[in-house]
């Protein structure tokens, strides 16, 4: 163990040392004996060749490890965040529906106090492969954090996520784990940019509510960017203001009341700014 540590601690200097003590070996084969240069500098180019590959085999295992969840081998939140900008700029691009779907496992506390944390671990990587076999090649499935996961869903409406997710909590309450364990599920879905984080924001709503009686799924139905909706700053400006299904909003009353609280957040946030921006003067 302490070698193993000392080699990767050290490694860009013991693999510099190796390459310069090579061809300075080679160097003097060359001028101290009658071998052909090609026969001396060959073996060496070819080992500095295998050292390359191996090297960039190494860098490639470690930008994946850093992108995966050790537990379950899926995707982590590092990776989803960089993978969700992603596909929102796609969106901004395309128009194209993208969704979201926000996991919870049920009373998965429960379960580690009874059957102990192993059980609960293993648990976690059967659902994971569960997840994992249920989606595409273009949906990203991560570990959000201890008992939730997240999957992305491109090119996805929200008829098609919702029909996902129901599917993705039958298969789960079907499942024989040796326990009972069931999945609540939140579902958004947008056709048009927003910031991600108000995106996520909206599903792990839905995922509360659907906690709320456990083994369910609820669905935003249709989710406005917060740039076009209509009298944005107006409603800003107005501390007493709020959007309501007068304003041309064709969405459900949940989503109503999560883009009064995001717009709460941003008066707040305003007020905020101003207080700093006064107390440095600037």
């Amino acid at each position: 163990m302490i070698v193993k540590k000392f080699l990767f601690q050290f490694a860009p200097f013991i693999l510099l040392f190796l390459g310069a003590v090579l061809w300075v070996t080679a160097y003097h084969l060359d001028i101290l004996t009658s071998i052909p240069k090609g026969l001396v500098w060959f073996p060496f180019v070819l080992i500095q060749l295998l050292v390359n590959v191996l090297c960039g085999i190494l860098i490639q295992r470690l930008y994946q490890g850093t992108n995966k969840d050790p537990l379950t081998g899926l995707k982590n939140r590092k990776f989803f965040y960089e993978k969700l900008n992603e596909e929102m700029e796609r969106v901004n691009r395309t128009g194209a529906s993208l969704s979201l779907v926000f996991i919870d496992i049920d009373n998965f506390k429960q379960t580690n106090d009874t059957y102990g944390h192993s059980t609960g671990d293993e648990v976690l990587k059967k659902l994971a492969i569960v997840f994992e076999s249920s989606t595409r090649s273009i949906d990203t499935v991560a570990r959000w954090g201890g008992e939730e996961f997240a999957i992305i869903l491109p090119e996805t409406n929200s008829e098609g996520a919702t029909i996902f997710a129901e599917r993705l909590r039958k298969n789960v309450q079907d499942l024989d784990f040796g326990i009972n364990s069931t999945i609540s599920i939140g579902v958004a879905t947008t056709e048009t940019l927003m910031d991600p984080e108000d995106f996520l924001a909206i599903a792990d709503k839905c995922l509360y509510k659907a906690k709320e009686t456990r083994n369910k799924v609820v669905t935003a139905l249709r989710i406005p960017s917060i740039e076009i909706v209509p009298g944005l700053k107006e409603n800003l400006k107005n501390p007493k203001a709020k959007f309501s299904a007068n304003e041309g909003l064709k969405i459900d009353d949940h989503v109503l009341t999560i883009l009064n609280q995001i717009l709460e957040e941003q008066r707040e946030l305003s007020k905020r700014i101003k207080k700093l921006e006064k107390f440095t003067g600037d």
